[in-house]
């Protein structure tokens, strides 16, 4: 795709009280409408590894065998004092 072509967004959550997620359970931010989908982020916990997961769901995905997507995701974690 030309960079003529392409569209781009930002979305953003602050998932809190991370601390009561159960291990392996997926919780999900509110949906965000971006070029007619809705993007959701998720996060989920492994407490064996003490791996953190982020996920960026399109809740529709479109039939057309043509559409892709490239995305990039960073993330922080901060106590409630914001360190």
């Amino acid at each position: 795709m030309s960079e003529a072509n392409e569209k781009k967004f930002v979305i953003k959550h602050v998932f809190k009280s991370i601390g009561s997620i159960k291990s392996g359970q997926m919780v999900y931010g509110s949906p965000n409408e971006h070029f007619g989908y809705n993007w959701t982020l998720g996060t989920t916990w492994v407490l064996a590894s003490t791996m953190n997961y982020i996920k960026l769901k399109c809740e529709k995905v479109p039939d057309d065998s043509s559409w892709s997507i490239e995305a990039s995701i960073s993330s922080e974690m901060l106590n409630k004092m914001g360190k």
